[in-house]
């Protein structure tokens, strides 16, 4: 529940914050001209698919990232409980050869993750631009062919262009964000969701008889000579 609030907090903020500018920015060039508005907004259609095969491309490399984590946390945790067993068969360098293995492994797919996010912002800059051109182009033919655009309608819809920017690189960068999060959420809920091998059939419920007496008793490290305990008495 915690990845979820993290990550829908700031989806909610800068949705938020980008959806009014963004419907006033699109209702103004409307009302400049609606033919110029069209050709315009064409790039965005393709950025709203680009971004949702693009986040599931996110959220299944997100998934190999974490699963590859959690394999080397078991193979650290497996090592240090086991440290005495690989000392003892002499197994130090074959389990350090291990852990960087695992850790190749996740920085090849850490890096495969960020080479798909890298080229998703550029992408989205690229569309942008393509919108700048088509309103150059476009906005340029209506004006000599006297459709009742000026040079300065023209400049307004560069302007206007360039305030969608900052909406559709937030938009890529909180689906980026999500997929994220719920990749984190899927290992998370595999976790709480893992039912115990060990289970009561009966589900009886048995009083507790009898007590528990310590008494003189005492405990010393080997390894270190310290004495934890002397003596003890507990009734």
């Amino acid at each position: 529940m915690l990845v979820k609030f993290e990550c829908i907090g700031p989806a909610i903020m800068y949705v938020i914050n980008t959806e009014s500018p963004f419907s006033l920015t699109i209702f103004v060039m409307i009302n400049i001209d609606l033919k110029l508005t069209i050709f315009v907004l064409i790039p965005l259609p393709v950025l709203a698919i680009s971004i949702y095969y693009v986040s599931n491309t996110i959220n299944k490399k997100s998934t190999k990232v974490q699963e590859q984590l959690s394999n080397i946390t078991t193979h650290a945790q497996e090592a240090f409980s086991g440290i005495r067993v690989l000392k003892a068969y002499g197994r130090e360098a074959n389990s350090v050869k291990d852990f960087e293995k695992q850790s190749i492994a996740y920085q090849d797919k850490t890096m495969a993750l960020i080479k798909t996010e890298s080229l998703f912002q550029p992408f989205m800059i690229l569309l942008i631009g393509l919108s700048t051109i088509f309103t150059i182009y476009i906005g340029g033919m209506l004006v000599i062919e006297g459709k009742g655009l000026t040079y300065g309608n023209i400049a307004e819809f560069i302007v206007y262009v360039n305030r969608l920017t900052w909406p559709i690189a937030s938009l890529g960068w909180v689906t980026s964000l999500i997929q994220r999060a719920a990749a984190s959420q899927t290992r998370i809920n595999e976790f709480l969701h893992t039912e115990s091998l060990i289970k009561n059939t009966n589900n009886s419920m048995e009083p507790i008889k009898g007590n528990i007496e310590f008494k003189n008793v005492s405990f010393t490290y080997s390894d270190s000579g310290i004495q934890a305990l002397k003596k003890f008495l507990l009734h």
